[in-house]
C-alpha cells in the first residue's frame, strides 16, 4: 500500500522539480510507488505558491548515510531522518492550490502541515486528506481561465521579448 507525502519546495529545489523527473528527501520508510505533493512557500515564489506537482516515487537508492544528499534533513523533525529517493512528476497543477485555498476548506484547515504553516521539509499524509487535495487542486485547474492564470515569468533579465521597443 502506498504512502503519501507532501514536500515543502525551498529556493534551492524550484531548477530540480521544473522538469518530469526529480529527487526528494523522504523518511527511511519511504517506497517506490508511495505519491508526494510538492508545495511552494509564498517566500519561494509568489507566482507560483501553493501544491504545484504530484509525483510518484520511482527508485529508492542504496546510499550510505554519508553520501546521500538528505543526510542532514529530519534529525529533530518529526519524521525522524530523511533519505534520497527518485520522483517522477506526474501531473502539474496550474494554477497551484495555495493556501487561501486550503484554509477555506474544512476538511484541510486543521491538517497538521496547515497547524504547522508548512514549516518542515516533509509531511506524511493521510489517505483522504491526500485525495482531498489532489481533488481541489484538480478542480481549480478546470475551473481556471487559461488566459487569466499568470505564466511562470521569465528568469532573464532586462526587457523581455514583449516588452522591447522596435524603432
Amino acid at each position: 500500500m502506498a504512502s503519501y507525502w507532501l514536500g515543502v519546495a525551498g529556493n534551492l529545489d524550484r531548477a530540480r522539480t521544473d522538469g518530469t523527473a526529480t529527487f526528494w528527501c523522504l523518511p527511511i520508510e519511504a517506497r517506490v510507488n508511495d505519491l508526494v505533493l510538492f508545495y511552494f512557500p509564498r517566500a519561494v515564489s509568489f507566482a507560483d505558491q501553493g501544491i504545484f506537482a504530484e509525483g510518484v516515487v520511482t527508485s529508492v537508492p542504496s546510499m550510505t548515510r554519508r553520501d546521500d544528499p538528505c543526510a542532514g534533513y529530519g534529525i529533530r523533525d518529526h519524521l525522524g531522518p530523511l533519505r534520497h529517493v527518485n520522483v517522477a512528476i506526474r501531473r502539474r497543477f496550474r494554477p497551484a492550490l495555495t493556501t487561501k485555498d486550503m484554509k477555506a476548506d474544512p476538511g484541510l484547515s486543521g491538517a497538521k502541515f496547515m497547524r504547522r504553516n508548512f514549516q518542515g521539509t516533509t509531511f506524511r499524509l493521510d489517505q483522504a486528506v491526500y485525495a482531498r487535495i489532489v481533488t481541489l487542486a484538480g478542480a481549480k485547474v478546470q475551473n481556471s481561465d487559461p488566459e487569466k492564470t499568470p505564466s511562470r515569468p521569465s528568469r532573464r533579465r532586462g526587457p523581455q521579448p514583449s516588452q522591447r521597443v522596435v524603432p
